[in-house]
């Protein structure tokens, strides 16, 4: 867990300060998933997004299609690009 690229992301959502601060000091990105959850804020989209940059950087053009998914410990779908 990057705690400081998690509250970046939150803040790019539109969290307000003391919501980042509290996913910045986030036991774990489960906890920092949560506190975004209550206030309507895509992490989990946004961390699917980041990984799917990362993703077709790493392809340099390959002709595949990537579809990301980031799913919670309970298999629940929390995030997609």
């Amino acid at each position: 867990m990057n705690p400081d690229l998690l509250a970046t992301l939150t803040a790019l959502a539109g969290g307000s300060p003391a919501l980042v601060e509290q996913v910045r000091t986030a036991n774990t990105a489960l906890a920092a998933l949560h506190l975004c959850q209550a206030a309507n804020l895509p992490l989990g989209d946004l961390i699917a997004a980041r990984a799917l940059t990362t993703a077709l950087e790493v392809l340099r053009g390959a002709p595949v299609t990537v579809d990301i998914v980031v799913i919670d410990r309970a298999g629940t779908i929390v995030g997609r690009a």
